[in-house]
């Protein structure tokens, strides 16, 4: 949990917004696969969110992000291509990041296993 509250407040709020975002680009992507201005914006949003929880030590919160950014990067180089299963992949990514930014605010355990998740991003 990070410790100091007002802190907490702001990555809370901050954390909310970019998780929205991604959701909503998520849902996009799946419509319309080559939209490049949409998938630099998920990048960046993806890159403030692993910043931010990585600053405030919210370790999981970054690591997810960071291979969910890992992914849209992939996107963007056409190393990977939209498919259901990729899109499977990010929503359930999401969701973990959603109850892990719950549980660095609220201190109450999220019962995400981090490394299951991580393994599900990378395709394993």
């Amino acid at each position: 949990m990070i410790e100091d509250a007002e802190l907490r407040e702001v990555f809370k709020i901050a954390s909310e917004e970019h998780l929205q975002k991604l959701d909503e680009g998520f849902l996009h992507l799946e419509k319309h696969p080559d939209d490049s201005a949409k998938l630099e914006e998920l990048l960046r949003e993806a890159h403030s969110l692993k910043g931010d929880a990585g600053m405030l030590g919210a370790k999981d919160v970054s690591t997810l992000a960071h291979q969910v950014e890992h992914l849209l990067n992939a996107l963007q180089r056409g190393e990977e291509e939209m498919s259901q299963d990729l899109s499977d992949r990010l929503f359930q990514g999401l969701d973990a990041l959603n109850k892990l930014v719950r549980e660095a605010v609220t201190g109450e355990p999220s019962g995400i296993n981090t490394f299951y998740i991580l393994a599900n991003l990378m395709g394993s």
